[in-house]
């Protein structure tokens, strides 16, 4: 339980951080950074109960960018501002750290399997906003 509660404080926090690193709209903060944190948590219920960190990482990422393009309809902003913020939790740097150190570490089967699997991951995460953002905007095309 506290973990969750710790995931959830931190994705909170990484979101809001960041919406003011990339200079997010003043009214567009608070609700970015929510659904980075509503994203988490999808994202260690989907790890914990369903599927893998591949499988969470993709349910996630469609959660964030179906709340980032309906608060993009509501607060009048681009989607990609809530998107681009509320997805930084997901990101996985941890891999890529991991990915680096096994490979200085000449331990080039983990290298490879965790490699893959970040690669995954980053695929994942742009595949499934790419693909809500298409159905999202298909309606307004002629």
């Amino acid at each position: 339980m506290n973990s969750y509660v710790y995931g959830l404080i931190g994705s909170f926090g990484a979101s809001l951080f960041f919406a003011y690193l990339f200079h997010a709209p003043k009214r567009c903060i608070i609700s970015s950074s929510l659904i980075g944190m509503v994203g988490y948590l999808v994202y260690m219920l989907f790890v914990d109960f369903v599927a893998g960190s591949v499988g969470g990482s993709f349910a996630a990422s469609v959660v964030i960018a179906v709340l980032g393009e309906a608060a993009a309809r509501i607060q009048h902003a681009p989607a990609s501002v809530f998107t681009s913020v509320a997805v930084i939790p997901l990101v996985p740097g941890g891999g890529l750290y991991e990915t680096m150190f096994y490979i200085v570490r000449s331990d080039y089967n983990s290298a490879v399997s965790r490699g893959v699997e970040t690669i995954l991951i980053a695929g994942c995460i742009a595949l499934a906003i790419a693909l809500v953002s298409s159905f999202t905007n298909a309606r307004h095309t002629p």
